[in-house]
């Protein structure tokens, strides 16, 4: 994908090289320097992203300062070559950037998050078929990716239990050896009071003229005698070592069998999730019913709760699932669509919005999230009303944009798993 998309913009005539092969290689090299800067980081990605997809993208932006810095470095003498500043060019060179990125699966979701939110709400000319088409092949790809990690096989293969037995030393039994002098003292303690030797047993007290009572002490002397000499002539075998060994790999294995089931299971276990949340209307983060917030409100946090319980890679009817759950509940007629400015305010002046605020103050400072909604609804910034900086940083919308609650929802939540792909790869970056 080297030259894909800076080849598109030549073919439909977006910026004119003069047919001169060398000055694409530049761009092209440019481009790769871009797509490197861009590994190294990450979090560039979103502002590659909003500047690529803005046409009026101002020439004081700092990517786009930086843009043309690199261009520069590459083709030391390209202002020449255009009569104005090349905007157009910096939007090329960033987009064919993101799509030299595009490998990656999270840059690839930010870069399908925002394109979905942005491109209805913009004029991109000849170039839109450019931007839908890319769009569209690397949603179908993400799509096959948490399509697989969401299904469920019918069947669950797992590994066959395998073991070998510990390796123990040959057992050498001999043949046990019958100590005939303590044998004969038991029998002769079993048989009278004394020995042959006229010794006294300490035993049996009667002699076998006295009939019952000698045998009454006879039986349990002599098997005591007898017991006691087979026990000493037994070889002991300890069996713990080789048992304790064999238990550790049946454990080993039931392990390896109940994390085979829930992988398999766990696409089932998240689509059962959201169908629960969906039908109990309950929000995790405001620990209330969503009937018990206003529609707009309850959009926003829809959002938020759904997106804090599904993977950052999910299938696009994810969207459409949160769509149509906001869209099930009843709204006022009054407020069926909302202003921008409206919603900002309302978020701000509620308290069941509090967890998402507060986690946007976690996930935002500043100085970072130019161009998205998300940075405006922080929590540090409930008591001020955004000025018109702000929201000319917006990529997309204006103060006065007017949505429905489900398009709020679709727009918060595409956001938030855009921002957090971004911090993702950076982090697997290090």
């Amino acid at each position: 994908m080297s030259k894909q998309v800076l080849n598109q913009f030549l073919k439909k005539q977006l910026f004119d090289l003069d047919g001169t092969d060398e000055k694409l290689k530049k761009l092209v090299a440019t481009s790769d320097q871009l797509s490197d800067i861009l590994t190294q980081t990450p979090y560039k990605a979103l502002s590659y992203i909003l500047a690529a997809l803005d046409p009026q993208v101002s020439e004081s932006q700092p990517i786009v300062i930086e843009t043309l810095g690199v261009l520069e470095e590459n083709w030391p003498t390209y202002f020449n070559a255009f009569h104005d500043q090349p905007t157009q060019i910096v939007r090329a060179l960033l987009l064919q950037a993101l799509a030299n990125k595009l490998e990656s699966q999270q840059v690839s979701i930010a870069f399908v998050s925002l394109a979905r939110n942005i491109l209805p709400s913009i004029e991109t000319g000849k170039e839109r078929e450019i931007w839908v088409d890319l769009v569209q092949d690397m949603e179908l790809n993400l799509n096959q990716q948490a399509e697989k990690e969401w299904s469920t096989p019918k069947n669950i293969a797992t590994k066959d239990f395998s073991y070998t037995p510990l390796k123990v030393n040959k057992l050498a039994l001999k043949k046990g050896e019958i100590d005939h002098v303590s044998l004969q003292r038991g029998i002769a303690k079993a048989t009278g009071p004394t020995d042959k030797d006229g010794d006294n047993t300490s035993g049996n007290e009667y002699w076998p003229a006295s009939n019952e009572l000698w045998a009454n002490e006879f039986t349990p002397l002599l098997t005591a005698a007898i017991a006691q000499t087979i026990e000493d002539a037994v070889i002991n075998i300890d069996f713990s070592k080789p048992l304790k060994h064999l238990s550790n790999a049946v454990g080993s294995h039931i392990d390896i069998v109940l994390d085979a089931v829930s992988s398999a299971t766990i696409g089932l276990q998240r689509r059962t999730d959201l169908i629960w949340w969906k039908e109990s209307l309950y929000s995790p983060s405001a620990l209330c019913s969503y009937r018990e917030m206003s529609s707009n409100i309850a959009a926003i946090v829809m959002a938020f709760d759904i997106f804090k319980q599904v993977p950052t890679c999910s299938p696009a009817s994810v969207t459409a699932f949160l769509y149509e759950t906001v869209s099930s509940l009843p709204v006022d007629e009054s407020t069926r669509s909302l202003k921008l400015i409206d919603l900002i305010a309302e978020v701000k002046g509620t308290d069941c919005t509090n967890s998402f605020c507060k986690y946007l103050d976690d996930l935002f400072t500043e100085s970072e999230g130019k161009g998205l909604l998300l940075p405006l609804l922080r929590y540090s910034s409930r008591s001020s009303t955004p000025n018109q900086e702000g929201f000319n940083n917006l990529k997309g919308l204006e103060s006065h944009t007017e949505k429905t609650n489900s398009e709020w929802a679709s727009w918060i939540f595409r956001e938030l798993q855009a921002t957090r792909a971004i911090l993702q790869e950076a982090d697997a970056n290090g």
